[in-house]
């Protein structure tokens, strides 16, 4: 076994002269005979053993005495040991978390913790090749992807698991050569728990027709992880073609994006929300079909993803972005009625408007119109869409939906109810910074006009000529 682990260890690069490593130890016959085998592989290997054993506090005096058992198994050989003692039911209770997940998140978070106090480069854990397979079957049964059911790897960030290839009864038989006398979990009998349910009951009858179905599992989940690798760098090179990062938001392009395999897509998407949120926690398949969906909706559409993340469709793919507040709708406006000649404030949306009389020759801007003023009837007004709304841009014969000249001309959602309109009494004059009304046209050399000029509060000039 020695040798074997060892070769493990080697093949794998799990560690390096001079590394420190902590064992997660609770005292069973995994965790027990991992620690030993590598307090005996310490002077081979050039490396320093230490073991951490946290006390849940949930089968009261049989778990404090599996905390004893380990701490002076450690004194014995002169083992550096971390215990710690928690009340695991009442801090899933304050965090509502489940029992099999939650107590797991809380270990290792304080293995993880003990670790980087120690000064461990690596976390070492007793999972072998029974696990392995309960894993996947676990993962199987929630409708996990290849990721999930390449369930455990030898080696994944900080952890490793030197015994994930070796089977539970070369454990047992590991420790009683050496005189380990393990201790014993007496929850592991409970098939109310679903890992305890698998390993009691589905996987003994699951062998009936294969009889070397851990180790079957074992080299499924190998081959999942190797492809998964494979699939993870060929979308990490495919996202450098398709994202590009916008005031703190991630946009993938929908025609780049939509040439990629099916399967590459989905570990795009995977990979986006990751480098937008940092992890992956709580993102499901759903969450992930619901992006490959959008790639045929219509602009507009949303989709809210955990951690107050939403993607958003827009006319070149799909952004992702963390949730703004709740936006409210636009308050009833009447409009602001222009001084013509004269300067107006807008406030509403922090603008000014300069209106000037006489005969302009010099050419228009984007935030600058020239009317005649026989064309405008009535008041000048500035204000935003309304519904039903509808105007003759410059150059068309017919009316059309300002609706639907949002959507020709792209503009996206978000802007629309913030682009000023210029009207009379007659309707839509001038769409600010897009196009003006086909009536809305001074004849050259018009010498009796109206020149209207937008400027941001902030950027207005400080004298105008009137």
């Amino acid at each position: 076994m020695l040798k074997v682990v060892k070769a493990v260890i080697e093949r794998h690069n799990m560690l390096q002269t001079g590394d420190k490593v902590l064992v997660a130890c609770s005292g069973g016959p995994d965790s027990l005979a991992l620690l030993h085998l590598l307090w005996r592989l310490q002077p081979v290997l050039s490396i320093e053993v230490a073991a951490a054993h946290m006390e849940h506090g949930f089968r009261g005096v049989e778990s404090k005495a599996e905390a004893i058992f380990v701490e002076e198994f450690c004194n014995a050989r002169n083992i550096p040991c971390f215990c710690e003692a928690v009340d695991m039911p009442d801090i899933l209770r304050r965090q509502g978390l489940s029992t099999q997940d939650g107590a797991r998140q809380v270990r290792y978070a304080f293995l993880r913790r003990i670790a980087k106090k120690w000064g461990a480069a690596r976390i070492a854990t007793g999972h072998q090749l029974e696990d392995q397979g309960e894993t996947l079957l676990l993962h199987l049964l929630r409708g996990a992807g290849p990721k999930g059911l390449a369930a455990m790897r030898e080696v994944a960030g900080d952890l490793i698991r030197p015994l994930l290839g070796i089977k539970r009864e070369a454990i047992e038989a590991y420790c009683s050569e050496q005189g380990l006398v393990p201790q014993r979990d007496s929850s592991n009998e409970k098939t109310c728990y679903q890992r305890n349910w698998l390993r009691l009951e589905l996987m003994p009858a699951l062998r009936r027709y294969n009889n070397a179905l851990p180790e079957t599992l074992h080299r499924t989940a190998r081959l999942l992880g190797e492809q998964q690798d494979y699939l993870r760098a060929q979308a990490q090179e495919a996202l450098a073609e398709v994202a590009t990062w916008k005031e703190k938001a991630l946009h993938l392009a929908a025609k780049e994006l939509g040439e990629k395999h099916v399967a590459l897509q989905r570990e795009i998407f995977r990979l986006a929300i990751e480098k937008k949120r940092g992890q992956l926690t709580g993102i499901s398949f759903d969450h992930v079909e619901s992006l490959l969906d959008m790639l045929s909706l219509p602009v507009g559409s949303r989709r809210e993803l955990p951690g107050d993340l939403q993607a958003r469709r827009t006319y070149q793919g799909i952004c992702l972005e963390a949730k703004g507040p709740e936006t409210k709708l636009r308050s009833p406006w009447p409009g602001t009625v222009l001084a013509v000649p004269g300067r107006s404030e807008v406030p509403e949306l922090g603008i000014v408007v300069l209106a000037e009389l006489g005969c302009f020759t010099d050419a228009e801007q984007s935030d600058s119109i020239v009317l005649a003023r026989e064309t405008v009837k009535g008041d000048l007004l500035l204000r935003t869409r309304l519904p039903g709304d509808r105007f003759q841009p410059l150059g068309m014969t017919g009316s059309k939906k300002l609706k639907d000249f949002f959507i020709d001309e792209k503009v996206p959602r978000e802007l629309r109810d913030d682009i000023p309109l210029v009207c009379d009494a007659l309707g839509i004059l001038w769409l600010v910074g897009l196009r003006r009304a086909n009536r809305a046209c001074a004849k050259e050399k018009e010498d009796k006009c109206i020149r209207l000029t937008i400027y941001r509060k902030q950027e207005e000039p400080t004298c105008t000529m009137m």
